[in-house]
């Protein structure tokens, strides 16, 4: 998993709501790495994240200290999805605006170990992985 910085600040009005909602959270933490936003302050999560074959999503981190940990414990998938549907909730996004934040978080995963050939899925979808 790359930790390289990118430079691709928030487009989507959205975005910015909802990264300066979830600042401080685990969710805006992952938010963060999954829109790729340059940020120097610790804690925070690399740019792409794996879905274990149980269902757990680890990611690059670097902690308070600055001190990286490969493949760190994020959460189950289900929490995630969970926590990400009800910032949508509390931010009361459209549909579409709802459908393309699901999309940057489902993007954030570079491989689902979950599936046969190892892609990457939507990870807000119920349909058998």
């Amino acid at each position: 998993m790359n930790d390289t910085v990118r430079h691709n600040p928030p487009q989507a009005e959205w975005q910015g709501r909802a990264l300066e909602t979830s600042d401080g959270t685990g969710t805006g933490a992952i938010l963060r790495a999954a829109l790729a936003v340059p940020i120097k302050r610790t804690p925070r999560f690399g740019f792409k994240a794996i879905v274990t074959t149980d269902g757990f999503i680890m990611a690059d981190f670097t902690d308070s200290m600055g001190v990286k940990h490969m493949h760190a414990f994020v959460g189950a998938v289900s929490d995630v999805v969970e926590n990400f549907k009800a910032l949508a909730d509390h931010l009361s996004l459209t549909d579409e605006e709802r459908q393309a934040m699901y999309r940057v978080v489902s993007g954030w995963i570079a491989r689902d170990y979950r599936r046969e050939n190892n892609r990457p899925a939507d990870l807000f979808t119920t349909e058998e992985k």
